[in-house]
């Protein structure tokens, strides 16, 4: 995991939606898939540490994962403030999913 510390709020939700992400089993990250909003990923896709783009890469359909990696918009530099406020409604997207009991990580289902 980075260093979280002297991070902002908003920074330090992207960091933790990222290790989630890196954490969740598949079927976890195909529920949140079902529910993100495509702008808070496409965005968070750009700033991602590798590990967890490929876990989200991984779960979805192979024509999917081509088009969003040959997307412009997926090449192109993210907007911090855009990039804070994707990591907020991530996080609070995947927080959702474990208050439900719809979220497991690494094979437990947190409770």
């Amino acid at each position: 995991m980075k260093d979280l510390t002297n991070l902002s709020a908003g920074d330090y939700a992207v960091r933790m939606a990222e290790q989630m992400i890196i954490d969740m089993d598949d079927k976890s990250i195909q529920k949140m898939l079902d529910e993100i909003y495509n702008g808070d990923l496409e965005i968070m896709m750009k700033v991602m540490d590798e590990r967890a783009k490929q876990r989200i890469l991984d779960n979805l359909s192979p024509k999917v994962a081509e088009l969003i990696m040959l997307s412009s918009d997926y090449n192109d530099e993210a907007n911090p403030k855009d990039v804070r406020t994707a990591g907020r409604n991530v996080f609070t997207l995947i927080a959702g999913l474990i208050t439900s009991d719809d979220a497991y990580f690494n094979g437990f289902l947190l409770q």
